[in-house]
């Protein structure tokens, strides 16, 4: 990294795309021979990766090698200072920060969606990540242009220059990333089938709605980043730092855990299914709402003991039916035998009038209970 930003400084802004791509290259070559040809695992792709990441090297060398330049390149350990790696490392902090808080909250996130039995909605969620790696340039480059510049500013103390390249780049960043915007929301559903690479409808469907939902606030994001980056760039570490941990992490993951169980996607991914097997608006919504009642009502009541359960819930489109089947080890819950128990009960009407919705507007309850598991189908 240090080489490239070294090609920058000279202004070599070609030597620098063009070493990016090549690495790029390599890196896939590279990546697929492993898997395809050898069928080695994480180690040797982590192995491959790292060659191409020689590239930039060679590039820099061979600008360096017998040219006259305003910065010259020499690897010399002769300066090393303890010193100076510690203003170094408390300079970069945000930057890492950053990194180490979005991995964080990636991996936060992905296992919410897990925990809540929602493995579609960690695909849709991943593809917009993957789209996001090839659309990041619209607001990284304005908002680390900008970090750049500040730092050079605040060095000359020249504080009306740094207001025109914030305001700069914020304009700039806003152009391209409205433009990307609109350009994801027109063609989503292609790069939902691009890059989820599943014919599974739920997936393909919640893709879809992630990425249209999602790049509605990559206007916004970038606003977020600019300031994140003008922080850095005038050296409000500290401030930088704490920013940084919370649109990264700090945030996103107790907005995501509240949705998750406030709001619930559970039907949603049901409405989508049943919509891709033909079910009306009307008839989708009340798939819906049966599925993500049961889904909370057997939360509740069934893994309240304090140990550890596994569940498992199927969405089943047969015949003219739409059937919910769940089946899970935790305690013996006929939901019919229940409702009766509760019903006249002041102290759980709550549980009556949950447990009434799925009962009534369903079809057909059925209930076994076989090897210690419990197996309920409730078609609709």
């Amino acid at each position: 990294m240090t080489i490239i930003y070294n090609l920058q400084i000279e202004g070599q802004y070609k030597l620098v795309n063009s070493s990016s791509i090549l690495t790029t290259v390599i890196d896939v070559i590279a990546d697929a021979f492993v898997v395809f040809v050898l069928h080695g695992g994480m180690l040797q792709i982590g192995l491959a990766t790292s060659l191409g990441y020689i590239v930039p090297f060679f590039v820099c060398a061979s600008f360096y090698a017998g040219k006259k330049s305003a910065s010259v390149f020499r690897l010399k350990f002769k300066g090393f200072s303890p010193k100076l790696c510690a203003e170094m490392i408390r300079f970069g902090a945000p930057m890492g920060v950053t990194k180490g808080s979005k991995a964080l909250g990636g991996l936060i996130i992905n296992n919410l969606l897990t925990f809540f039995n929602m493995p579609y909605l960690v695909a849709a969620h991943g593809v917009f990540a993957q789209i996001t790696v090839f659309v990041r340039a619209a607001w990284y480059a304005p908002a680390d242009t900008l970090m750049a510049f500040a730092g050079v500013f605040v060095g000359e103390e020249d504080k009306k220059s740094i207001k025109l390249s914030q305001r700069i780049s914020l304009i700039h960043a806003l152009v391209m990333s409205s433009v990307v915007t609109v350009v994801l929301f027109v063609f989503c559903d292609p790069l939902a089938a691009f890059f989820l690479k599943s014919d599974n409808p739920e997936a393909l469907e919640l893709a879809k709605q992630c990425i249209k939902v999602s790049c509605l606030s990559l206007p916004f994001h970038t606003i977020v980043y600019n300031f994140n980056n003008y922080l850095m760039g005038i050296k409000r570490l500290r401030f930088a730092n704490i920013y940084s941990f919370l649109i990264e992490c700090g945030n996103l993951i107790p907005i995501t855990f509240l949705m998750l169980r406030v709001i619930g996607y559970e039907g949603k991914i049901a409405i989508a299914f049943a919509m891709e097997h033909g079910a009306d608006k009307k008839r989708a919504r009340k798939y819906g709402l049966i599925t993500e009642e049961l889904s909370v009502f057997l939360a509740e009541h069934g893994f309240n003991d304090g140990k550890e359960h596994n569940i498992n819930m199927r969405l089943v489109a047969k015949g003219d039916d739409l059937i919910i089947r769940m089946r899970d080890d935790c305690k013996p819950m006929n939901l019919k035998d229940y409702y009766k128990l509760l019903q006249g009960s002041q102290d759980k009407k709550e549980e009556e009038i949950n447990l009434a919705i799925i009962l009534k507007m369903a079809k057909d309850v059925k209930y076994t209970a076989t090897f210690g598991a419990n197996n309920l189908i409730v078609r609709v």
